[in-house]
């Protein structure tokens, strides 16, 4: 009769993983995590309800609580790993001594400490099958989540009588992401969603029909809009927003009534709305050009 070894208790991860790839052999299996991500190289035991289903060695780390995996160990006979299934994974902590206070722990054999032991080390036929689940792999187009700009714009203001008019300004655009991806992540199109911040510095003088150029403003417009980012391909994205612009008035001169008028309507909260694409035009810099109601503008910075 064969005698089985003993092994000390181990303390183990449990987390749910689904299988989103194959490779072309089925031996290499893309994951994704809903919980812990296994470090590089470490032992995984994929089970289901009913028992052990196989033993896997992680062998590379993507984003998004994504990995890949290769087959090293099948168990009790079951159906075949399919694209979408969701099973547990288990992962070994570390060892339990056996004076330790009691802490919960996965039967040894579960994880197949012998197995669990052996070396980390790809061959030639093993490093291809990884290699063939790398065509899925998926390039994030947008890899940096914060952006400050520098702008140059035409901005729009309230007229006195009706209508607007465009003022020259220029200052500064904070942008960050919130969400990426928001709907889609593939090769064929990703987006995001972010918060972008503006503030401006503009000037007007004779805004008064009646004070012959003798009235002036200083003028800081506020802008904070949320942004949906589309990018069909690498470096180049097409967008639109939505938010508010309010003016604050900083330095005046003029007379009354107009003086008081005036200044009501440029210090007016406005909705803001509009469209526009930025392209990469360095590494971590970009360019954009805007068109809404608000403003006419082009922006350069950089993504960090």
């Amino acid at each position: 009769m064969e005698s089985k070894e003993a092994f000390p208790p181990i303390e183990a991860q449990a987390f749910a993983v689904t299988i989103e790839k194959k490779s072309t052999t089925g031996r290499v299996l893309l994951l994704q995590s809903d919980g812990q991500v296994p470090l590089e190289g470490q032992l995984v035991l994929l089970k289901d309800p009913e028992s052990r289903r196989v033993a896997l060695r992680t062998r590379k780390l993507f984003t998004d609580q994504r990995f890949a995996a290769q087959i090293v160990r099948e168990y009790e006979p079951g159906p075949t790993l399919a694209i979408g299934d969701r099973l547990q994974a288990i992962i070994k902590l570390r060892d339990l001594d056996l004076e330790e206070p009691k802490v919960t722990a996965v039967p040894p054999d579960d994880l197949d400490l012998i197995l669990d032991q052996r070396r980390n080390i790809l061959s030639p036929d093993e490093e291809l099958e990884l290699k063939s689940l790398a065509v899925d792999e998926i390039e994030e187009r947008e890899r940096e989540r914060s952006g400050l700009f520098y702008r140059l714009a035409a901005i729009r203001l309230p007229g006195f009588e009706q209508g607007g008019l465009y003022s020259l300004g220029s200052g500064i655009r904070f942008s960050k992401t919130i969400a990426y991806p928001l709907f889609f992540y593939s090769s064929g199109m990703q987006d995001s969603a972010a918060l972008d911040a503006t503030v401006l510095f503009t000037a007007l003088s004779g805004y008064t029909p009646a004070q012959d150029d003798n009235d002036a403003f200083s003028l800081l417009p506020l802008n904070v809009a949320a942004k949906y980012t589309l990018y069909p391909t690498d470096g180049f994205g097409v967008f639109g927003y939505l938010g508010l612009t309010k003016t604050l008035i900083i330095a005046s001169k003029g007379e009354e009534p107009e003086y008081s008028e005036a200044i009501t309507r440029l210090s007016f909260m406005q909705p803001a709305f509009g469209v526009g694409a930025s392209i990469e035009i360095g590494p971590q810099w970009w360019a954009q050009l805007e068109l809404g109601t608000d403003q006419i503008g082009l922006n350069l910075g950089i993504k960090f």
